[in-house]
């Protein structure tokens, strides 16, 4: 079970039917926690960072700078592009 689709179920659980995640762009989903480093071009530029997600019962997808990052000012949205995904290093 991909961490989405968890992410999904928990706060399905959580929230119950107040839970919407229709804000939750799917090109991004794949990445959640995945510690893969992504580049998005976001309007005005290209970023660098790590899919996050925002806590609530109204979710959105964050571009975290560092994977230690508590939060980010960088929404994920269904018009940014994912240009490139760089694999984990172990």
């Amino acid at each position: 079970m991909s961490e989405y689709i968890a992410y999904l179920k928990r706060q399905s659980k959580k929230y119950g039917d107040k839970f919407d995640p229709s804000n939750l762009a799917p090109q991004f989903a794949p990445y959640l926690h995945s510690w893969n480093r992504v580049t998005v071009d976001m309007w005005d530029k290209v970023r660098k960072g790590y899919v996050g997600v925002t806590t609530g019962w109204r979710p959105v997808f964050l571009l975290l700078h560092r994977r230690n990052s508590i939060g980010s000012t960088n929404i994920l949205t269904l018009n940014d592009k994912l240009l490139e995904v760089f694999p984990r290093k172990t």
